[in-house]
């Protein structure tokens, strides 16, 4: 616990001699940077435009409170409870809400960059005009009333354009049409999920280094998922293995490693680049391309045939230009 005063970072507020933790505080514009709030009881404090950034309160009780505007920049509120606080317009980039209580808070138009909410319950929380770049949202429980376009539940993930799906569980997810350019899928299982025109462009399906093992083992996981007719223009994708890219539109894409039985019929692979292939080319389902090498074990595609240049089945054997 900190101590009983705190002084008032923000000139010309007045909100008493000091602030002091306790319910119905009045902390307008205080300045809490850093400090130690684990398990203390804020519930229905003022806390409008206060500065808290890196504070720890974990398990804190800020039940009703109103912190909007405040700065939450790397706070720790694992576990904290806030049903029903309003953060509107708050600053939380890289904040930690994991396990927390969030049903009824109110996050409209806060900054939510980079935050973690894992396990956490969303029920009823509103996040309509908040910034959610990055925001990992895994494990939880619940349905907001409000989201930014293209956010939405799926499972137990709350989703949309950048998130971080890290070690998301998707596997047969409905996911047709869905807004996911620009996000990280690090560990992902999109196994027989349905991806069909979803808007993958420069997303990142792709392998993530074990902290543990150092490898780079771990997902995503594409087998037999359906990216029929979606979007990957510049996304990088590991392991498509017995996915389906029919129609899908992968101009600029970089594939690493197999693409055994991939179903490519009517894709469009203008300047794709496929790098550490293994293949069978009888159950690659794909017109020939002219592919050009770029670097070793690098090749990228640069023209429909007939050309000069070996055609992609003859180059996903190995076979040199």
């Amino acid at each position: 616990m900190i101590a009983a005063a705190l002084t008032l970072a923000a000139p010309g507020v007045s909100a008493g001699a000091g602030c002091e933790p306790r319910p119905d505080a009045s902390c307008v514009g205080a300045d809490l940077r850093g400090a130690d709030l684990v398990d203390a009881d804020l519930r229905g404090a003022d806390l409008r435009k206060a500065d808290l950034r890196g504070a720890n309160l974990r398990r804190a009780d800020l039940r009703s409170a109103r912190l909007d505007g405040a700065n939450l920049r790397a706070v720790d509120l694992t576990r904290a409870r806030l049903q029903g606080a309003d953060l509107r317009g708050a600053h939380l980039r890289k904040a930690e809400m994991e396990y927390a209580y969030l049903q009824r808070t109110d996050f409209r138009r806060a900054d939510l960059t980079g935050a973690s909410v894992i396990g956490s319950n969303i029920t009823r929380a509103k996040f309509a005009g908040a910034v959610l770049t990055g925001l990992w949202a895994v494990k939880v429980v619940g349905l907001p009333t409000s989201a930014p376009p293209g956010w939405r539940r799926a499972g137990n993930v709350f989703l949309g354009p950048r998130a971080n799906l890290l070690k998301a569980r998707l596997r047969g997810a409905r996911l047709r049409g869905v807004d996911l350019h620009s996000t990280s899928f690090a560990w992902v299982d999109l196994s027989y999920a349905d991806l069909r025109e979803a808007n993958l462009r420069n997303a990142r399906l792709e392998s993530a280094m074990d902290p543990v093992e150092g490898d780079d083992r771990m997902g995503p996981y594409l087998e037999g998922a359906d990216l029929s007719g979606a979007d990957l223009r510049g996304a990088v994708i590991d392991q498509p293995l017995t996915a389906s890219f029919r129609r899908a539109d992968l101009r600029g894409a970089t594939i690493r490693g197999s693409l055994l039985a991939s179903d490519l019929q009517g894709a469009d692979l203008r300047g794709l680049t496929i790098r550490d292939f293994i293949v069978e080319p009888a159950a690659v389902n794909a017109p020939s391309w002219c592919m050009e090498m770029v670097r070793s074990e690098a090749y990228r595609i640069t023209t429909p045939a007939p050309c000069t240049a070996p055609a992609v089945p003859a180059l996903l054997t190995g076979a040199e230009p």
